[in-house]
């Protein structure tokens, strides 16, 4: 019941969301176009997702969140090396670059299955911003992929208690299923290594 509730509101307020950038992109900005392509490519409109980031760049070719817009596109619809490519010119565009861009090159690493690489850089990540969900997540698996079971069971029992903490333990539970469905890969392979690496980790289906 609890659970319906956390959805329900989940629901609302993406529908406000909506509606707000709905009303944003009449005069598009590119950050609007930025928000525009997250939320395209969480719906799973990834030709709309690539495009929002695109013209976000046209819009601000030295705004380096564009090109971590269109990184986050491409890593999930299967271009790893090109959004590599984006989040490395980013980088040099913001030499001071928030830790997200982090989990950005760790997403494209996980795509190039440089698995090594993507766990220092969702360590470092994790070091800067240690709440990053998104981060530990994707280290999760990862850290199940290269059987590191003891950083693997460490960061799970973390990860559960973060969402207690947060009072997400129902609406955003730690099992396969649900962790999967914010990381929405094109790539059945890519889809099958994140999985499967989270239950390497003990996380249940």
């Amino acid at each position: 019941m609890a659970r319906d509730s956390g959805l329900k509101r989940h629901h609302e307020a993406q529908s406000i969301a909506s509606d707000y950038l709905a009303n944003a992109l009449r005069q598009p900005s590119p950050l609007a176009q930025q928000v525009a392509s997250a939320m395209a490519l969480q719906e799973q409109r990834y030709d709309e997702a690539i495009a929002e980031a695109k013209n976000a760049i046209v819009g601000d070719p030295n705004d380096a969140d564009g090109y971590i817009a269109l990184a986050a596109a491409l890593s999930f619809t299967g271009r790893p090396a090109e959004a590599l490519d984006n989040v490395e010119h980013a980088i040099r565009l913001n030499p001071h670059y928030p830790p997200h861009y982090l989990y950005q090159r760790a997403l494209a690493q996980f795509g190039l299955r440089r698995l090594d690489a993507a766990s220092a850089s969702l360590e470092r990540a994790l070091e800067l911003n240690p709440e990053d969900h998104w981060s530990q997540r994707l280290l999760l698996s990862i850290y199940g992929s290269l059987e590191r079971r003891d950083k693997a069971q460490k960061l799970y029992q973390q990860v559960k208690r973060s969402a207690e903490r947060r009072g997400l333990a129902f609406q955003d539970p730690i099992t396969v299923k649900a962790v999967s469905y914010w990381y929405p890969f094109v790539n059945q392979a890519d889809a099958g290594q994140f999985a499967d690496g989270l239950r390497k980790s003990g996380v249940p289906d």
